[in-house]
């Protein structure tokens, strides 16, 4: 009966074995199948794995503050090891840089002389250390997420573009479809693990992802300094990283310097009584009541109305068939107008002196550029890190607000959902100057804006995705891929999603 017990039946050799030749044997004389109970390097036993990793990382980490003349760089880095609750991204870069990817002279590493000399922890936490020989730097675009621990991504720096799992429960939590990021990675016998942290890579608009992480490679030097981005970005991810900060930056600078995010508001003195200017008001079918704020009750108005766009102007596009111009308040003595954006203020103007022509005087405006106040806001930035080419062409943001009317007994809350819902359904049959003018519904069928198409469907999916992880807001435009026929791109949402946040 003992020596039955220290047998376990093994799928990958097809019989019964000795445990110490299932532990020596595991992975290497044996091609593990995932679903095997022993198997540590499983998603099912991955609680099981963090620990087998843990003990690799404490003899990984005690090897390098050992150091050595070869590891003499990482003396002051090793020296604030665990003070800090969350390390930097830039930790694990130097970690990487110092500790794997560094090469000595003649091209030896002196972490793969150490893995292939260790001896002194079990076979798992070995085989762990001897796979992290094979790490190196990616930039992985998450496809979907299968569960609460696996991920399922591409590598934008691996030209097969071949999908892969990542086991990485904080990734699976915060990851949306087409979020993309910088780090590091190794393979494992089922999936692949992330060293560290991995930075997000936000989203370069129009230009497709693999096309502006080579632009900056190119721009930082990359490609003439190795034959393979990933030997250059081993020894210069923190440039990348900065890079791709200050373009980021750079990029959100450019498009607050061209929207017109102007708050104005302008005030007219009545030559009538309150009540002639609200009835003159209420002759003009494009001007509808709308409720005051308490503020406004306590500044003296009475009365508010809404300016609605008329078919021929602007916003009727941007904002939809409720899109409004601005609000005019009515007080005992003064009239005041409120818009969003320099030139919709003009044209609200323009409207309200046609309503109203000697029954009010102009006497003052005020207009605040709330754009302006943003780019302050941002952290600085180094220009020389930016590639020209990801600030032209920056996306040409627009301001717009509708009103819409809630129906007894239906929230707010679906009344926004069904008017995101038609504004994303008038999208799919829109002329879009980013797809020079067609519409996305055209532009399936030509191979170059089907392109051009499917990074504009990604960034929305991945805003969508986005709103929906951090606010719960739980639509899910997978029914926009359906229909225009992108089957590539067609994934899985978000565990929110599938679960109804």
């Amino acid at each position: 009966m003992g020596k039955h017990n220290r047998k376990r039946l093994c799928p990958a050799a097809g019989q019964e074995i000795e445990r110490y030749e299932c532990a020596a044997g595991r992975h290497t004389k044996y091609q593990c199948p995932e679903s095997c109970p022993h198997n540590p390097f499983s998603a099912d036993r991955y609680q099981d794995f963090l620990l087998l990793e843990r003990r690799a990382d404490e003899h990984f980490i005690n090897w390098l503050r050992r150091g050595g003349k070869d590891l003499s760089a990482l003396a002051e880095l090793m020296s604030g090891f665990g003070t800090s609750a969350e390390p930097q991204a830039a930790y694990f870069h130097r970690i990487c840089r110092e500790g794997i990817y560094r090469t000595g002279t003649g091209g030896s590493r002196a972490y793969d002389a150490w893995v292939d000399s260790f001896s002194a922890a079990d076979t798992d936490t070995r085989f762990v250390l001897a796979a992290r020989k094979r790490m190196a730097p990616c930039v992985i675009e998450v496809q979907y997420v299968l569960d609460e621990v696996r991920t399922r991504a591409i590598d934008l720096l691996d030209p097969s573009g071949t999908p892969f799992l990542i086991a990485d429960r904080s990734l699976a939590r915060h990851a949306g479809r087409f979020f993309v990021y910088a780090g590091h990675l190794y393979p494992l016998p089922h999936f692949c693990r992330l060293f560290g942290t991995a930075i997000r890579i936000p989203s370069f608009g129009r230009l497709a992802m693999g096309e502006a992480i080579r632009l900056l490679l190119e721009h930082l030097g990359g490609p003439a300094a190795a034959e393979h981005p990933k030997v250059w970005l081993g020894e210069n991810f923190e440039l990348f990283e900065r890079a791709l900060r200050s373009s980021a930056i750079a990029r959100r600078k450019a498009m607050m310097e061209n929207v017109d995010a102007y708050f104005g508001k302008a005030l007219y003195k009545l030559n009538a009584s309150p009540e002639a200017a609200t009835a003159a008001l209420a002759r003009h079918p494009d001007l509808r009541p709308d409720r005051l704020s308490e503020d406004e009750r306590r500044e003296g108005f009475s009365s508010a109305t809404c300016v609605y766009a008329r078919d021929t102007d602007e916003e009727r596009r941007t904002a939809g068939p409720d899109a409004v111009l601005g609000r005019i308040l009515v007080g005992p003595l003064y009239m005041r107008l409120e818009a969003m954006g320099g030139a919709r203020l003009d044209k609200l103007r323009g409207r309200f002196e046609e309503y109203m022509g000697s029954l009010v005087q102009f006497e003052a405006e005020r207009r605040d550029n709330l754009a302006r106040r943003l780019a302050l806001s941002e952290p600085g930035h180094d220009p020389q890190l930016v590639p020209p080419k990801l600030v032209e062409n920056v996306p040409q943001l627009a301001t717009g607000v509708s009103r819409v009317a809630v129906p007894e007994g239906v929230s707010p809350e679906q009344v926004a959902a069904a008017a995101r819902k038609n504004a994303d359904r008038r999208f799919l049959d829109e002329p879009l100057p980013g797809l020079r003018g067609a519409s996305p519904r055209a532009a399936v069928s030509d191979p170059e804006l089907r392109s051009i198409l499917i990074t504009m469907m990604k960034e929305r999916v991945a805003m969508a995705d986005e709103q929906s992880l951090e606010r719960g807001v739980a639509e899910d435009p997978t029914w926009m891929l359906e229909e225009l026929g992108l089957k590539e791109i067609c994934f899985p949402p978000p565990l929110a999603f599938r679960r109804g946040a």
